[in-house]
Formats: C-alpha cells, sequence, structure tokens
C-alpha cells in the first residue's frame, strides 16, 4: 500500500507510513517494527508503528515539513529494510537503499540525468556552477538570496551562472516567495544526480576534470594551515583486474553516500573531495 500524503499547508504534510507484515493475516507480526529516517536522525527507537486491528499492517503518521526524506523500516530493532511500496530509492553510505519522500516542490526531482547535450556540457564545465549544484541538493528548495547565504557569496553573482543551468535544463523552477512584499523564484536541481558516462568526446571529460581541478585548488587555498587542518592529499597508480576495480567503486560509492548524507545534516565542518578514477595507456610520454 503506497504513502498516504495530507497537504496540511504551509509547508507542512501528514504523512502515513505503512510496512505489510510478512505472515498472512492469521498470523501477524507481533514483533516491533519501527521508522526511522533524517526527521528522527536514524533513531531506531524514535518512531514506533502500530498494529492494526486486522493484523496485517503497521503503521505510523508524522507531520514533516517540505523537503527530501530518506527512510527506512528497522524490524526486531536490528533489521533494517527499504520501503517495499515506494519505487523512489537512494544508496546509502553502507552501500544499501534508503527509501526517498520528497515533498512539495521537491517532488519533481528525478533519480539521476546524462549530461549530454551542447548547453549541458558548457553548464557544468564551471567551478561555480557545479558549487551551485551542490548546494542546491541539499539547501532546495531557495531563493537566490537564501542560496547566496548558506554558500556564502553574494547573490547577485548567482544570477548569471542560474540562468545558465536553467537553460541547460539542469535547475527548474518550482514555485515563488514573498520577500518584502515581493514575489521573488525559488530554485532546485533537475535531478539528485547527473552522470557523465557515454560521451563520445573524451575532451569533454578532460575539460570537465579541469574543472574540478580548479575547484579543488580553490578549495586547497582555502584550507588555511595545513598542520592544523585534516587535510588528506595522495595519487595512486595501479593494475586493477575487474574484482578489484569492482571494489574501488564500491568504496567511492560509498563515500559518496557518506557526502550525500552529510549535505542533508549539515552537522560537523564542510569537507571538499575531488577524485578521478581512470584506465590509462602506458608510453614514454605520459
Amino acid at each position: 500500500m503506497p504513502l498516504e500524503i495530507v497537504d496540511q499547508g504551509e509547508g507542512r504534510w501528514l504523512v502515513t507510513f505503512r510496512y505489510r507484515s510478512p505472515g498472512p493475516a492469521a498470523e501477524p507480526r507481533r514483533r516491533p517494527v519501527s521508522l526511522a529516517g533524517t526527521f528522527n536522525d536514524w533513531d531506531p527507537g524514535a518512531t514506533p508503528m502500530a498494529l492494526e486491528a486486522a493484523g496485517e499492517w503497521w503503521t505510523v503518521t508524522l507531520d514533516l515539513p517540505e523537503g527530501e526524506h530518506l527512510y527506512k523500516f528497522v524490524l526486531d530493532e536490528e533489521e533494517w529494510e527499504p520501503d517495499p511500496d515506494n519505487p523512489a530509492t537512494l544508496e546509502d553510505a553502507f552501500l544499501g537503499t534508503n527509501s526517498v519522500l520528497e515533498l512539495g516542490r521537491l517532488a519533481g526531482r528525478l533519480p539521476s540525468l546524462s549530461v549530454e547535450s551542447d548547453h549541458q556540457w558548457r553548464a557544468v564545465t564551471s567551478p561555480r556552477r557545479l558549487e551551485i549544484m551542490e548546494f542546491l541538493l541539499s539547501a532546495a528548495p531557495c531563493s537566490v538570496a537564501a542560496l547566496a547565504e548558506v554558500m556564502d557569496a553574494a547573490a547577485d553573482g548567482l544570477y548569471h551562472h542560474l540562468r545558465i543551468l536553467r537553460k541547460a535544463g539542469l535547475v527548474r523552477e518550482v514555485g515563488k516567495v514573498d520577500v518584502a512584499g515581493r514575489a521573488v523564484p525559488v530554485f532546485d536541481v533537475v535531478a539528485r544526480e547527473l552522470r557523465f558516462l557515454g560521451t563520445e568526446d573524451p575532451e569533454r571529460l578532460v575539460a570537465l576534470w579541469r574543472c574540478l581541478g580548479r575547484r579543488a585548488t580553490r578549495m586547497l587555498q582555502a584550507a588555511g594551515d595545513p598542520g592544523e587542518t585534516r587535510l588528506s592529499l595522495r595519487s595512486d597508480t595501479g593494475w586493477l583486474d575487474d574484482e578489484m576495480f569492482g571494489k574501488v567503486r564500491k568504496h567511492l560509492l560509498h563515500i559518496h553516500r557518506i557526502f550525500a548524507e552529510g549535505r542533508q545534516s549539515r552537522v560537523g565542518s564542510l569537507y571538499s573531495l575531488t577524485h578521478l578514477l581512470s584506465p590509462i595507456e602506458r608510453s614514454r610520454r605520459n
């Protein structure tokens, strides 16, 4: 049975979560089922679910704000499962799967988007525009002023980049908010993740890497005294077979999901990670 969502207005929703007992109604699951997610700091004991009279469904209703909410069901206080009735998922930092609930203006986000057109490639080969999209993932939906505040940047310098991202179909306007009696637009990313695989022009990937390199250089310059920061800087080259390559990819995915969860929680210090994993052909020139 799908989620039941009721719009209460003023950016709040009543959401009823349901987990079906795996046994027949005559033998309902009596052991505890609870709900854990970003809305309760993933505490498996914070949101217990109640078994309906028929003994088939465990339910709980929450009052939630607009935005993206990740969640799982917790069975017997130790077994974590995504919602089998919700097709929207996102891999977590432990190589598992979280269910995704998007409320309000975020509800139209795509799971992923392949960067293909010339407009899109030109849009992403800018350190500033990549940074805008990263902050929109956690701060959106937001106005330009709100985005500038979370980025600690001047709002006037963001309009040009947002226009380019909108024209390329990477950022969308999702509504308006009232600011000092004036309606101003709010923005969000089109997709939760961008994909750059499958391009027939390797120079595009080289240009993107140069862009990422410029941004990484700026981040390093802003890191302060390396002796007083948690700084890691290294490069590795090695021969990998398919199994070893798969292990590296899994570890990178794990790290990527940790950063994604950090964008949601916004707790701790701000970190930056840039990586390149690519096959190479050895020659005297390279």
